[in-house]
């Protein structure tokens, strides 16, 4: 009775029927991420090319979508034919030199 009792116990939990986890990777055996697996889109702090003032801290692409939202025309860094409507810069400070200009297709 105490032998079934015991079998009954594992059998409902699960537990006596399972594989043995698998042991965690060793930091020695742990392959190190190429730069390609650490890829992220970088954002960067916009402000207005018209009036300087800042408008928000957003990737590229984003921002590209945005302004085509907000000016309804196309919106790319191609500066032929375009009017310059945003600058974007790495760090938060509009002295350094800008790292994107958007530019507006009307």
């Amino acid at each position: 009775m105490i032998a079934f009792t015991a079998f009954a116990v594992l059998a409902l939990s699960g537990a006596g029927f399972t594989k043995k986890p698998t042991p965690a990777p060793s930091l020695a055996s742990a392959s190190t991420p190429t730069p390609a697996s650490k890829s992220f889109a970088q954002s960067y702090y916009w402000y207005s090319a018209f009036d300087g003032s800042y408008n928000d801290y957003e990737t590229v692409s984003y921002e590209i979508w945005e302004m085509e939202i907000y000016y309804d025309c196309t919106v790319n860094t191609d500066p032929a034919g375009g009017t310059l409507i945003e600058e974007g810069y790495w760090f938060n400070n509009p002295d350094y030199p800008a790292s994107y200009f958007l530019y507006a297709h009307f």
